[in-house]
């Protein structure tokens, strides 16, 4: 069977408030609540700063790999050059 770790963790108790005013003033967040959120925001910020992370060593890595092939021809440009009477007509 396929049970839920904790049923107490997440459900439609722990989440929706246990009471709501009249006048529809939104209702404080209970303490479990509080902590999900709060823990779900630091996932996203942890998320988002690993992400960039990524970004920045693969456009790292990227910009080594342009950097190695200009390098390659470079070298390669200044090894051939024409000789002779190639040279004089040109």
């Amino acid at each position: 069977r396929k049970l839920v770790p904790n049923p107490n963790k997440t459900g439609i108790l722990t989440d929706k408030q246990d009471y709501s005013f009249l006048d529809g003033r939104p209702v404080p967040l209970g303490s479990g609540v509080k902590r999900r959120v709060m823990k779900q925001r630091e996932y996203a910020e942890t998320i988002v700063k690993l992400s960039k992370e990524i970004d920045f060593a693969a456009e790292k890595y990227n910009k080594r790999i342009e950097e190695k092939k200009a390098a390659k021809q470079r070298k390669i440009d200044s090894k051939l050059k024409p000789k002779g009477h190639l040279l004089l007509n040109s």
